[in-house]
């Protein structure tokens, strides 16, 4: 199992690899981008793709990140309040019921 596991991986990477080579000679064309009015570079168009598609990834990630921090806020009140409730319960069994 151990190299079943093993080989797989390198057969997941060889394929990435393949189309990554494969990608980047039919995208190999250069293009103009223009940044400013004055400013125009000229990249072949498999790294201007892998550079936006970088990008985006950092952009969705920071994005993320403001949600999943919100998120640790919230359980973090919510767990606060488990334990505030929590100690009042614990309070209520130890009194004595009054009895009437």
């Amino acid at each position: 199992m151990k190299y079943f596991k093993y080989i797989l991986t390198v057969l997941v990477l060889v394929a990435v690899v393949f189309l990554a080579v494969s990608f980047t000679i039919m995208n190999a064309d250069p293009v103009k981008i223009n940044l400013l009015p004055s400013v125009e570079v000229e990249q072949s168009l498999a790294l201007v793709i892998l550079i936006s598609f970088v990008i985006g990834l950092f952009v969705g990630a920071l994005l993320m990140s403001f949600s999943l921090i919100g998120q640790k806020l919230k359980t973090g009140r919510a767990t606060r309040q488990l334990k505030k409730v929590e100690k009042e319960v614990e309070g209520l069994r130890a009194a004595p019921a009054d009895q009437a």
